[in-house]
């Protein structure tokens, strides 16, 4: 496994483990972060109350419409999830229709 590949698996560890900045700090050493480990990212701030969550909702609101091609309404979806798990971080709604829209 390459340098980059066992930083990934740190990575994943932090976000797994739900350590915010420890996720943060790691991720910005990696060459990519995929859009289903944005999405965990956002979701750690959204638990946390982080300042930072809306900016970074929506830029991965616009990743999400470039990189799946999404349609008007799955963004809309999208957009909707993130405002409530915003509001309500432990929203199991908000948390399965975005886990869902990724997998589409």
């Amino acid at each position: 496994m390459g340098v980059h590949g066992s930083d990934h698996g740190r990575f994943r560890k932090a976000l797994s483990a739900g350590h915010l900045t420890t996720a943060l700090i790691m991720a910005a050493d990696l060459p990519h972060i995929g859009l289903a480990d944005a999405l965990e990212i956002c979701r750690l701030m959204a638990d946390a109350g982080d300042p930072r969550f809306p900016r970074a909702a929506s830029r991965w609101l616009e990743r999400f419409s470039r990189e799946t091609g999404a349609g008007l309404t799955e963004i809309q979806l999208a957009a909707a999830a993130l405002g409530q798990l915003w509001e309500s971080p432990d929203s199991e709604l908000a948390r399965h229709t975005l886990a869902e829209l990724i997998r589409a």
